[in-house]
């Protein structure tokens, strides 16, 4: 796959969920050993939906809500595995899952660190937050606290990216709502979130196919501008039969069921 050009793969956060071995399990040893070797970066996109929605009555809003934070578990599950203490060059992208928490979640594991000396853990002398910033990559759509946060966030480990066609998504406005939260950052730091982060992440060079100064929001513009990017309005698919009050995550798998033709546990179960 690497010699076909593949930089990167998609791996779950939690295997253990679909039944597979969990990410202690050495089983996925000769996985991680190929990524190290290789220059091959693991994403690992946003978890487990039940962290993120604890019922069916939870409102889709909630469910939303949390999505960037649900992989701040597997991230610190991670981290105090073996896997990125055995495997040196190993790079881990944290897809879609917000910077936000990040600064709390580095203060906290270091914190555990020192506080906790009866769990045997060993990071030869560094710190668990150490660890977290020479392997891993974040990435977020809209977040302002991250980037006000910026001090205490390793820079060239964070990433934006647009989401389209998701509902997260911000498009077609994605640059101007990002240059909002990006008033007083400095140039080097706007081309490491913007690119250059996610090209030495991927090794991938896009100036291999279009030159630079083809590449500013302007030019891309300039050449797509014979395709309609309007919204146009549809009405949406009703989420519940009502139509009444907030949307839950039941009134949602049930329009997945109804599309798939499967049974909506109910609450008894």
């Amino acid at each position: 796959m690497k010699d076909k050009g593949c930089n990167v793969i998609s791996f779950p956060p939690n295997p253990s969920q679909i039944g597979m071995a969990t990410l202690h399990d050495p089983a996925w040893n000769p996985m991680w050993a190929a990524c190290d070797d290789l220059n091959v970066t693991v994403s690992m996109h946003i978890s487990d939906p039940s962290g993120c929605a604890p019922s069916l009555d939870t409102a889709v809003d909630s469910f939303f809500t949390n999505m960037p934070v649900s992989l701040f578990a597997n991230a610190s599950d991670l981290v105090f595995s073996p896997v990125l203490r055995t495997f040196a060059n190993l790079r881990i992208c944290l897809a879609e899952g917000g910077a936000g928490w990040v600064p709390y979640f580095l203060e906290r594991m270091d914190f555990v660190h020192r506080h906790h000396k009866w769990t045997r853990q060993d990071f030869g002398g560094k710190t668990p937050s150490q660890v977290f910033n020479e392997h891993c990559y974040v990435c977020f759509i809209d977040d302002k606290t991250a980037i006000r946060n910026r001090e205490v966030l390793d820079m060239s480990r964070v990433c934006w990216e647009c989401d389209y066609p998701h509902s997260d998504s911000v498009w077609p406005e994605s640059p101007e709502i990002l240059w909002e939260g990006l008033q007083g950052v400095s140039d080097h730091e706007i081309n490491q979130i913007t690119h250059l982060n996610a090209m030495e992440a991927f090794s991938f060079d896009p100036f291999k196919h279009l030159p630079r100064e083809q590449c500013t929001v302007g030019a891309l513009r300039e050449l797509g501008k014979d395709v309609d990017i309007r919204l146009i309005p549809r009405g949406g698919v009703k989420p519940s039969q009502s139509n009444e009050g907030p949307v839950r995550m039941r009134d949602v798998a049930e329009q997945i069921a109804a599309t798939c033709q499967v049974r909506v546990p109910e609450a008894a179960d």
